[in-house]
């Protein structure tokens, strides 16, 4: 862990002199994570992650400005995503201002003002599921343009090639090897082993849902509230699957029992669209609402393609002072409907459908915060919650340390996750 970190450190450091000319700033970061809960070889208790971003920008004249912020992540456990290179080129692009509009050509992250924790708002991004319980906004690659006209701002993009999903690898502990599979035969009974062996398999797409990808966001302004509409056409943020079980037969066992040998799992990404409506009221100086709701519709006859969905969040943000600090609290509720699995399909349970989500940042003093965050879904009985305590050292060097518990039924992601209960040590240099 150790090596790798600082041969980053050393790179960096001499890039920064090289292009000093330019506005540069970075972040590398090292974490150890320890899992308590066993798995099946090749997968450990424990791994190491590393990450490594900049940012520079560069202005031509005052209507001219390219930004780049690339993002690579590594891992002592090779295959935790079904990529080769986690590699995000985030926002780098080359933007263009006159007439009082911006116009961007370029990779991008669009991600909409709405609710903390759960933001049904953002509707446009792709994400990175390589920690589930901490997914990423991958870059889209197109162009973009927006402006303000009044109280009124919009913003449309176009992307023409989409990036696809990222999704928990073949090593990932994120799999769900313990969880039984949604099959059932009358003529055969299926035994599921406790580890079974899981493959991932390479997208396919339906209904061309990576090619075309366009949207928009309307936002009304006022004294003390904001209005937005959103709308998008293009690729799901979350894929359905469709598994394969290869099944062995085994010798002196029942000829109407089979064993499964192993399940291969094959992502499908299709086309939905989606419209998105959300509110933000400053009710005092301390007390703000946010409420946000969406549609999901599928897009083509497929008889894979799941149905609507919809998905509603609404709650309150708190600010007050502590010993000359700003603590932050909010409380939240997700509601929502999703439709089932089509026939040889399998649809993620989304543990957001009817669930509570709470938050606090509780600084203390100018360079130890700590965050605390969580979600209870009460009809499912399954329980998320996160501690982290960050501690900054010096002008460059943050040194943090995060908990998780997870809790729940196997019907439930969170149950099915109720084995990934960790820990982790990270640190963290800005440059």
């Amino acid at each position: 862990m150790s090596a790798i970190f600082f041969i980053l450190l050393s790179f960096v450091q001499s890039a920064h002199a090289d292009f000093s000319s330019t506005e540069l700033t970075g972040r590398i970061r090292a974490e150890d994570q320890y899992f308590y809960g066993s798995q099946v070889a090749p997968i450990e208790h424990q791994q190491d992650n590393y990450s490594f971003e900049f940012e520079a920008k560069t202005n031509f004249g005052s209507s001219f400005r390219l930004l780049v912020e690339p993002k690579l992540q590594l891992s002592s456990t090779p295959n935790l995503v079904d990529t080769t290179l986690d590699f995000n080129p985030r926002d780098t692009y080359l933007e263009s201002k006159f007439l009082g509009m911006h116009f961007l050509i370029g990779s991008f992250i669009k991600v909409w003002e709405g609710p903390d924790g759960y933001n049904p708002m953002d509707i446009t991004t792709v994400k990175n599921y390589r920690d589930p319980l901490n997914p990423e906004n991958l870059a889209s690659t197109g162009i973009s343009g927006g402006g303000e006209i009044g109280k009124l701002s919009w913003e449309l993009f176009y992307v023409p090639i989409q990036t696809a999903p990222r999704l928990p690898g073949e090593n990932s502990r994120w799999l769900p090897r313990k969880a039984p599979f949604p099959l059932k035969s009358d003529a055969l009974t299926l035994v599921i082993p406790d580890h079974p062996d899981i493959q991932v398999a390479a997208h396919d797409e339906l209904n061309s849902a990576l090619k075309n990808n366009y949207g928009g966001r309307l936002q009304i302004h006022s004294e003390s509230t904001d209005l937005f509409l959103a709308g998008f056409d293009g690729v799901a943020q979350l894929p359905i699957f469709r598994a394969k079980i290869f099944l062995e037969v085994l010798a002196g066992h029942p000829s109407n029992e089979a064993t499964v040998k192993r399940a291969q799992i094959q992502p499908v990404d299709y086309r939905r669209q989606t419209a998105a409506v959300g509110i933000a009221s400053q009710l005092s100086d301390t007390w703000l609402l946010r409420m946000a709701g969406r549609y999901d519709q599928s897009v083509g006859t497929d008889p894979q393609l799941p149905g609507w969905s919809q998905q509603f969040v609404g709650g309150f943000e708190k600010t007050f002072n502590l010993f000359d600090q700003t603590v932050l609290v909010f409380l939240q509720y997700a509601y929502g409907i999703k439709p089932d699995a089509a026939p040889g399909t399998l649809i993620i349970t989304d543990p957001f459908q009817n669930a509570f989500l709470y938050g606090l940042r509780l600084p203390i003093g100018e360079r130890f915060v700590i965050y605390y965050g969580g979600l209870w879904s009460h009809l499912m009985g399954a329980n998320y919650d996160r501690i982290r305590f960050e501690r900054k050292v010096f002008e460059h060097w943050t040194f943090d340390i995060e908990g998780d518990w997870i809790r729940g039924p196997s019907n439930n992601p969170l149950g099915i996750w109720a084995n990934e209960n960790r820990a982790s040590l990270g640190v963290l240099y800005q440059f």
